[in-house]
């Protein structure tokens, strides 16, 4: 005698229910899940501007600072040339990139402007 042999079609489910079930007709249940605090800052940091993008004018700041401009002035006219920037970011990236003899002769120049202000408020 031979044993007959039984085909077997369609999902565990389709056995269980007669029906055929498709992936698209099974769909996972919709939760609605608010975003953490941490997540929400996440995304308003990514929007902030990359301050470290000053660094491709580096050029330009120190020949503005060598022409007498200040930080406020160079962040200025960097800002009416469509470079997002203040001057405590135009600072940063010029101090950051001075040579130890730079930073001393930066040193002493910022002392003369404090003196000479001095001097002309007395």
């Amino acid at each position: 005698m031979r044993a007959k042999r039984i085909k077997k079609t369609g999902s565990p489910t389709a056995e269980k229910t007669g029906t055929a079930v498709t992936q698209q007709e099974v769909q996972p249940p919709v939760v609605n899940i608010q975003p953490s605090h941490a997540d929400t800052l996440l995304c308003e940091a990514e929007q902030e501007p990359d301050l470290n993008r000053l660094e491709k004018y580096i050029r330009v700041i120190n020949m503005l600072r060598k022409k007498g401009f200040s930080f406020r002035e160079i962040a200025e006219w960097l800002s009416e040339r469509d470079v997002e920037t203040d001057y405590n970011a135009v600072y940063r990236v010029y101090t950051k990139n001075l040579t130890r003899y730079e930073a001393m002769a930066e040193e002493e120049r910022e002392e003369a402007e404090r003196l000479k202000e001095m001097y002309l408020e007395q």
